[in-house]
Order: structure tokens, then C-alpha cells, then sequence
């Protein structure tokens, strides 16, 4: 039986969806709401040969796979913004982030966190020495070509069957190795920071020494309740007091509990559901 991909899990379904409106003669406007029509093998030849005019990527492959496969689209959708470039651009840079693995993989990997174009843009240009683009080139690129935010409606279950996909075909693993070890992989919050170099905020930071000194109390206290010894549990204590007197920020921190920004969660605190714009 012929395998199916739900459209709504295709990353680039804006970029089908914007091929449609043309491929079926609407006139494209701002903000504008399409109706489907018929959804056959016309309509895939034509957007097979419009993936044929992307460079060749990762991601040209995987859309390539998923033309053949993918479900009819929603009977009614919305277009934001229809134009792949900027009149003011002479390239199109949606072609240009794809076709460069390094800056695709981050922008990626960053969207699937959630991080919005303005941060992902930072991201690139300061932890990948990228200055060749503008944040609203990302930020289409994000919208039309790799809207996996769950502000724009990609759900676990997408990402889910999206991975399944890519899990499922031998070249397409090879090519998405980078995202695969990275954002789709099950690395904790931490390592996920250091890996794409994503700065903490400063409720973030305070989280973390929070839960530092918490720990670090529980475990002082853990070691001080398995000795029998008197002069063993005054040597933590003292332990522990000289503990205060090293790091007081982290005890003003760990009583200020009027703090309406930190949750006490060190994961919800990394704000990895916030979405893109």
C-alpha cells in the first residue's frame, strides 16, 4: 500500500501551498485565503519541477520524497506572504540559506526549537561567522520552506511523522544526520544550549543557580545523615556555611520567592515552546 504524508507534517507545505495558488490561476495577494481545487497528478508534476529549480541540498531531496507521497491539502488555506524574495533583493536568499548546510542545519535545528527569526538570525551570524543575510530572509525562509514552529501549527505528531520519514530512507538519514543527532535527538536542555551556542536570559541564568545551591543543600545534607558521628555532621555543616558565605547572590536567590519569572522547572525555563514569527 502506498505510503501517505500528512500535509500538514510537510515543513515546506507554505512553499506547496504558494506553487497551488499559482498552478491553479489565483491571483496572489497579502493575507490572502485559497480554496483548493483538485489535487492530482498535474498538480505534483508541477511542483516536482519547481523543487527541479531549487539548488541541490538536503532539503531539495526530502521534498523531492515528499511530493510523491504527501496528502491532499486543507480545502481552504491562508497565504501571509506569497513572494519567495524581497523586490529590493537581487538573490533569492531562500535558495541561498538551503543550499548552505552549515547555516541550514542551525536554521533548522533553531526552528524546531522554537527560537523566533530574530534570535535564530543572531544565532547565525555571531556563532557561525554568517553576515551575508538579513533576519527577514530567515524569517521567510522559516514561514515558506521550513515552518516546523508550534505557533504555525507543526504539532508533536508532525514532527513525530516527519522524523519516521527521514528514519525511513537510507540517504535521507545520511543527509539529516546533523538534525537528527542535534534538535530531533533526546539531548537534555544543557546540552541542546551548548550545541547551537543559545545564550540563557538572565531569569534562565537564575534558574540554573537556583537549582545549583538547591542541589548542592540536598546533597550536603544527604552525606550529613550518614554519619553517626557528631564532629562528622559539624564538618558539613560548616561545609555548607562556608558554602553561604562563598556564593550569597545564590542564597538572596534562593529566597526571593516572589520571583514571578522563575518557575522552579529548569526545563520550561529554556522557553523551548515559544514559537517563531
Amino acid at each position: 500500500m502506498k505510503q501517505f504524508f500528512p500535509w500538514e507534517a510537510n515543513p515546506a507545505r507554505k512553499f506547496f501551498e504558494i506553487l497551488l495558488a499559482i498552478f491553479w490561476g489565483y491571483s496572489l495577494g497579502m493575507n490572502k485565503t485559497y480554496r483548493r481545487k483538485t489535487f492530482g497528478v498535474k498538480e505534483r508534476a508541477y511542483i516536482r519541477t519547481e523543487i527541479g529549480k531549487l539548488p541541490d541540498c538536503s532539503l531539495k531531496m526530502l521534498l523531492f520524497i515528499i511530493i510523491d507521497i504527501v496528502d491532499s491539502p486543507p480545502e481552504t488555506f491562508k497565504l501571509k506572504n506569497f513572494k519567495f524574495k524581497a523586490d529590493k533583493d537581487k538573490l533569492i536568499y531562500t535558495h541561498e540559506l538551503m543550499a548552505m548546510p552549515r547555516v541550514f542545519f542551525r536554521i533548522a535545528a533553531l526552528a524546531f526549537l522554537n527560537k523566533k527569526s530574530v534570535e535564530i538570525f543572531s544565532n547565525v551570524k555571531n556563532s557561525l561567522f554568517q553576515s551575508g543575510f538579513k533576519e527577514d530572509q530567515i524569517a521567510r525562509f522559516i514561514a515558506q520552506f521550513w515552518s516546523v514552529g508550534l505557533r504555525n501549527g507543526y504539532s508533536s505528531k508532525s514532527r513525530l511523522t516527519l522524523e519516521k520519514l527521514i528514519h525511513s530512507n537510507p540517504d535521507l538519514e545520511s543527509c539529516f544526520k546533523p538534525l537528527l543527532d542535534g534538535a530531533l535527538s533526546d539531548r537534555n536542555p544543557a546540552e541542546m544550549l551548548a550545541l547551537y551556542d543559545i545564550k540563557l536570559q538572565p531569569y534562565q541564568e537564575k534558574t540554573i543557580n537556583i537549582q545549583t545551591l538547591q542541589n548542592t543543600q540536598l546533597a550536603l545534607y544527604q552525606a550529613s545523615t550518614c554519619f553517626g558521628g557528631e564532629k562528622e555532621k559539624y564538618e558539613q555543616i560548616k561545609n555548607l556555611k562556608e558554602l553561604h558565605n562563598i556564593f550569597p547572590d545564590l542564597m538572596d536567590l534562593a529566597q526571593d520567592e516572589n520571583s514571578s519569572e522563575n518557575s522552579g522547572n529548569l526545563i520550561d525555563s529554556f522557553s523551548m515552546g515559544a514559537g517563531n514569527e
